[in-house]
C-alpha cells in the first residue's frame, strides 16, 4: 500500500471510529480501530464510486454485510449519507495527491 493509500485508510478507520454508526465504540465498548474491517472494504469499493450518493450506498452495503440486515443494526441508508459525503470527499482529495493527514483531519470536521 502506497504512503497515500496508508494514510487515507488510518485516516478512514479513524473516521469511522468517531462516526461510530452501530455504536460500537461507545456504547459496547469496544477498542479503537474497531471498523478496520469495515474501512478495508470501503476502501476497495471507492474506485468505482462516482460521488457522494454511490458513497453512501456503498458504506451502508459494506455495513448491511458485515451487521446484517435482519436485526436492523446497520439501518438504513440515510444513516450514511453524511459519512459518504465526506467520505467521498476526502477520497477525491486523496485521488489529487493534494492532501495530507492534516487535510483528511479538516475533511472530518466539516461534518
Amino acid at each position: 500500500m502506497s504512503d497515500n493509500s496508508q494514510t487515507f485508510y488510518h485516516w478512514l478507520v479513524g473516521y469511522l471510529d468517531g462516526c461510530d454508526p452501530i455504536d460500537l465504540v461507545v456504547r459496547s465498548g469496544c477498542p479503537p480501530r474497531e471498523y478496520e474491517p469495515e474501512a478495508e472494504a470501503i476502501l476497495r469499493a471507492l474506485p468505482r464510486i462516482q460521488d457522494h450518493e454511490d458513497a453512501a450506498a456503498a458504506i451502508h452495503k459494506v455495513f448491511l454485510h458485515f451487521f446484517g440486515a435482519g436485526d436492523g443494526l446497520a439501518g438504513g441508508v440515510e444513516r450514511y449519507q453524511d459519512m459518504g459525503v465526506t467520505i467521498f470527499q476526502a477520497w477525491k482529495q486523496r485521488e489529487t495527491g493534494l492532501f495530507s493527514e492534516r487535510d483528511l483531519t479538516e475533511i472530518s470536521r466539516q461534518d
